[in-house]
């Protein structure tokens, strides 16, 4: 490829800006977000050389938009490498968590909740926003992970839209309030003491 640096651009700008050449600043910004395009392409697809050869043209990998959209699109390899160089898996209300959640993104889910990812994050956005997707394998990872399964409950209320989600749900929270239950009988119960 063949392109110049994000900072040869800028100066560029600059200098027309300087010059009160409108149209060549126009041109320079959209090449300048012509690279920026084919960096998300790059991210999408998950190609990491793609985005390695981005970020030495200058383009700043920290910034949360480029892991929201490796979330989005599931690509693990991506989000760990971005994370190495900068970016914080809680920007913005933790929305790569959201946008990875809400996609069916099994294996992006469980990578940025393992890089410290907020499963509860706007009131169990995560959980919500996969549930409202009806991403049955999301869902119960989050839950078990430690989401409100009352707010996939809440959502799915008498099971119409989302059967099998509803039906797994259901067994969920009567597993949980029988370990309760069964928790709390424990506790009051005296224990036996063989002599």
């Amino acid at each position: 490829m063949d392109d110049r640096t994000v900072v040869e651009i800028e100066k560029d700008i600059d200098f027309h800006q300087e010059q009160g050449n409108i149209g060549e600043v126009m041109n320079l910004v959209d090449e300048l977000g012509n690279m920026g395009d084919r960096l998300t392409v790059a991210i999408t697809n998950g190609d990491l050389n793609g985005t390695l050869y981005f970020e030495s043209l200058g383009f700043e990998l920290s910034q949360p938009f480029y892991l929201k959209i490796a979330a989005k699109y599931g690509q693990c390899e991506i989000i760990n490498y971005l994370i190495q160089c900068g970016s914080d898996v809680h920007a913005n209300g933790d929305e790569a968590l959201c946008f990875a959640a809400e996609h069916g993104h099994l294996e992006a889910v469980q990578c940025l909740v393992e890089l410290g990812a907020d499963i509860h994050a706007q009131e169990d956005k995560p959980v919500k926003l996969a549930t409202h997707a009806n991403k049955i394998g999301v869902v119960q990872y989050l839950v078990e992970a430690g989401a409100s399964i009352d707010a996939v409950l809440e959502i799915i209320g008498d099971g119409n839209f989302y059967p099998e989600l509803h039906k797994w749900a259901q067994a969920y929270k009567s597993k949980q309030t029988l370990e309760a239950e069964l928790a709390q009988k424990e506790e009051r119960t005296p224990h036996k003491t063989k002599i």
